[in-house]
């Protein structure tokens, strides 16, 4: 995901997220963002692709909320999210 990319309407890449892809199985690819301790599965690298993204908003979403009441473990992971995208 590159720098000013909109992966999504409303958010917006500050800076190229580092993720991997690989294949684990005949028909089942690992899509995953390390730094922010997000990863999913999908049939192909495209669809593993696109759920990581969706992971990755999803996740921004929940732990921006408000009242959100999160661990250490959970800050961090916000903290590192903050790094890579902002809501637009």
């Amino acid at each position: 995901m590159t720098r000013d990319e909109v992966i999504h309407v409303g958010y917006t890449v500050i800076q190229p997220i580092p993720y991997q892809i690989e294949r684990v199985a005949p028909d089942d690819y690992l899509a995953s963002f390390p730094d922010g301790n997000i990863a999913i599965g999908g049939e192909d690298a495209s669809e593993a692709y696109q759920g990581l993204i969706a992971e990755i908003l999803d996740t921004f979403d929940v732990l921006t909320a408000p009242r959100a009441n999160l661990s250490p473990a959970a800050e961090a992971q916000l903290a590192v999210l903050r790094q890579y995208i902002v809501r637009t």
